[in-house]
């Protein structure tokens, strides 16, 4: 297991090249769609013969709950996606740096290293040529291949978990779009049993020029015997090329249940 995350982490770094310069956009290229950022997930998979990489390059959640605060940091999660056909894409997301601190009522305890490891097919059945209305199906399986630690304080699932997403977008004007997102899969943390995970969100984006957007997102995440959290989500993103795109954003707390801030910038290209 150790080998295998050091030849993860090693392919992040090998494959991540330097932002470039605005390139010409041939008029015969396939739209350029990242499914990041956002909670809500984009239906359009990458054109098949491309490969994509998303990263999310710094996420940063804190919260606090009575005398016991919580920092989580998350350095370069990513997603590498591949067009294998027409309208179906295959992806490999890894975390290869998690690092978690709780503090407070007389305690200060540090846990970090690697995360799990997901799996994920997405078909495009509607819009997979960028063009609106779009609809498609993701299915997805999560190995346990977090550091231990990490797993033992319910960062991350301790057993291989999976589900399925649907989601789907319409452009409402030829600068604002809404995007819909439902999620269904199970969790597993140390010590209990499998609980279904049901989760969902609406974004709606808002491009202010040809190359900068924004996006405000209402999002709700429950786990079985527990309290749903909901966030409202703000962001933005900018292309520095036709195939490249900057992001930034912040996901608040819109209930006590949910961490009170998190943080992101991200980064994504396709080749």
């Amino acid at each position: 297991m150790k080998n295998f995350k050091k030849i993860i982490f090693l392919t992040v770094i090998a494959t991540t090249p330097c932002f470039s310069s605005a390139e010409e956009t041939s008029s015969n290229e396939p739209s350029f769609v990242p499914g990041r950022p956002g909670n809500t997930e984009s239906a359009i998979a990458v054109p098949k013969g491309y490969f994509q990489i998303e990263s999310g390059l710094v996420n940063y959640t804190r919260d606090k709950v009575d005398d016991e605060r919580t920092k989580f940091l998350s350095l370069a999660q990513t997603a590498f996606r591949y067009g294998i056909a027409e309208g179906t894409d295959v992806q490999l997301v890894i975390q290869p740096y998690s690092k978690l601190n709780i503090s407070g009522a007389g305690i200060d305890q540090t846990f970090q290293g690697f995360g799990n490891t997901t799996l994920r097919v997405l078909h495009t059945f509607l819009g997979a040529d960028g063009n609106s209305p779009s609809f498609g199906i993701i299915g997805f399986i999560t190995l346990p291949s977090a550091d231990k630690e990490l797993k033992d304080n319910g960062v991350f699932d301790d057993r291989t978990t999976g589900g399925v997403v649907a989601t789907g977008s319409i452009n409402l004007t030829d600068k604002a779009s809404v995007t819909l997102t439902l999620g269904d899969g199970t969790k597993h943390s140390s010590g209990s049993s499998y609980l279904n995970d049901i989760y969902g969100g609406i974004n709606l984006t808002y491009a202010l020029t040809e190359q900068f957007s924004t996006y405000i997102e209402a999002y709700g995440d429950h786990v079985k015997n527990s309290q749903t959290q909901s966030t409202i989500d703000l962001g933005m993103t900018y292309l520095l090329s036709h195939v490249t795109q900057l992001d930034a954003g912040v996901n608040i707390a819109a209930n006590h249940a949910a961490p009170d801030a998190s943080f992101f910038i991200g980064w994504s290209h396709r080749f």
